[in-house]
């Protein structure tokens, strides 16, 4: 049976959740909800700091946006922090490797290769975000760990909603990840979000985006204020910031 976990040091009190669950007003990288990727936050000042401790080769835009907003993220909800544990599920993650060292984050990267697979806490595959991409993963035990060790702070994934929207389960996929997230701890889930009714190309229709922050809600997490500017006409990377309860 799983270990209660306890609650995370780190982080602010809550997530913006302002009494409208979607916002009206055009997104700020600086202040970040759940929202999707926009020109103008190119602009901000606070992007282009992140995008340069970011390595050239990352060359798309969407790889950057997604990249910067989860350090600003993490860094405006309180969580790169130092002794802060994070888990990532996505190899794009390790770019952030040299941000997490800085600010003292103990960050590790999932290894799991299907999401049919689920997460345990007996056999987390994972390694280390900084090592080689040739490292061995191991195992670890979250729950023969001391109870102030056992869990992670804060969260990262790519994609995972998407990869499971066909077979409708983006929740369960969502909330079987966040399975090993302590109480205040806080998870970033990169979504890829078009902003007509139907999916295209495997990106999310904002009414799923809307349901599952619903289904999250219900659960005991608090969701981000939803923004879904710049969702009108092309499929765009959206983030979207989960804090459980």
């Amino acid at each position: 049976a799983q270990r209660p976990l306890l609650p995370s040091k780190y982080g602010v009190a809550q997530v913006e959740t302002p009494s409208r669950l979607i916002a009206s007003a055009p997104p700020s990288f600086a202040y970040p909800v759940s929202q999707a990727m926009t020109p103008s936050q190119f602009e901000e000042r606070d992007f282009v700091a992140w995008s340069g401790l970011l390595d050239n080769d990352i060359a798309t835009a969407d790889a950057r946006w997604r990249l910067a907003f989860a350090a600003q993220a993490l860094k405006s909800y309180g969580m790169l922090a130092s002794g802060a544990r994070g888990l990532c599920r996505g190899d794009e993650y390790r770019a952030l490797a040299p941000i997490f060292a800085e600010a003292g984050c103990d960050v590790m990267l999932a290894d799991i290769p299907t999401l049919t697979e689920g997460v345990s806490h007996d056999s987390l595959t994972c390694r280390h975000l900084d090592s080689a991409p040739e490292t061995p993963a191991f195992l670890l035990s979250l729950a023969d760990e001391a109870p102030d060790q056992r869990g992670f702070d804060f969260m990262l994934t790519l994609d995972i909603a998407n990869e499971s929207y066909a077979q409708g389960s983006s929740a369960t996929a969502l909330l079987e990840m966040m399975a090993v997230l302590r109480p205040r701890g806080v998870a970033i889930h990169m979504l890829r979000v078009a902003g007509s009714t139907a999916a295209t190309g495997g990106a999310l229709p904002r009414k799923e985006v809307e349901r599952l922050a619903v289904t999250l809600l219900s659960r005991g997490f608090s969701v981000a204020q939803l923004n879904f500017d710049g969702t009108d006409d092309d499929v765009v990377p959206f983030g979207l910031i989960v804090r459980r309860d």
